[in-house]
């Protein structure tokens, strides 16, 4: 009875496990194909990634836009970028064709809802050219708040030049005239600029850099 007993609790127990290898045995089985689809959706997005860079970059050259750095294509972010060399005044000319043509080769890929942007590739080359260009158009946002805050209606724009030993600020103004009261005006102008660039904290204004101010009336001619 005993032995019988014994025989049916190692059968029970065979039995159990048996059934507990079967469960893990799945369990392998569907990880493994849920790592197989994940990875068949990933082959399938860098296919069309390429895909889609490589149809960018040769429309691109088509069209003529040659400077091309590189594309980036983020499915993270989902954007597109193309970096391209040169200067902002380049990538301003060239940025509408760009994406443009981005987003005709995307509109009917699984990138068509992706955001499009064309930037300047950063080198040590012109990293020093843009830094110098965002302190000048800070200068001048800096200037021509000053001046409106102060009253200054007649001021039309400002323009900022430098070279290596003196900084050229350039204020046009609405001014119809040049005769006394309007050099007075333009003169006024002049020592409230300088008063104001005092102020600012720049790599741009230093003691050994010429701050000139130059204002002109509605010809642009010089009134100060």
């Amino acid at each position: 009875m005993k032995r019988n007993i014994a025989l049916v609790g190692t059968l029970g127990c065979m039995l159990l496990g048996g059934i507990w290898i079967h469960h893990q045995h799945q369990e392998i089985v569907v990880a493994s194909t849920v790592k197989s689809e994940k990875e068949q959706s990933d082959e399938v997005l860098i296919q069309n990634t390429r895909m889609l860079s490589k149809q960018i970059t040769t429309q691109l050259k088509k069209e003529q836009i040659l400077d091309i750095a590189g594309i980036s294509i983020n499915h993270q972010s989902k954007d597109i970028g193309v970096r391209v060399n040169g200067t902002p005044q380049y990538l301003n000319k060239v940025e509408n064709d760009i994406k443009r043509i981005v987003e005709m080769l995307a509109e009917e890929t699984i990138f068509k809802d992706y955001a499009i942007g064309a930037y300047i590739q950063i080198t040590n080359d012109n990293k020093a050219e843009l830094d110098q260009m965002g302190q000048l158009s800070k200068l001048i946002n800096t200037i021509q708040e000053d001046l409106k805050g102060k009253g200054f209606v007649e001021i039309e724009n400002v323009l900022i030049e430098k070279n290596y030993k003196m900084l050229i600020v350039v204020i046009n103004t609405t001014i119809q005239k040049n005769d006394s009261a309007s050099i007075d005006r333009g003169k006024e102008i002049e020592k409230e600029v300088k008063g104001a660039l005092k102020e600012v904290k720049s790599s741009l204004i230093t003691e050994t850099v010429t701050v000139q101010v130059i204002v002109n009336n509605f010809s642009r001619k010089k009134i100060n």
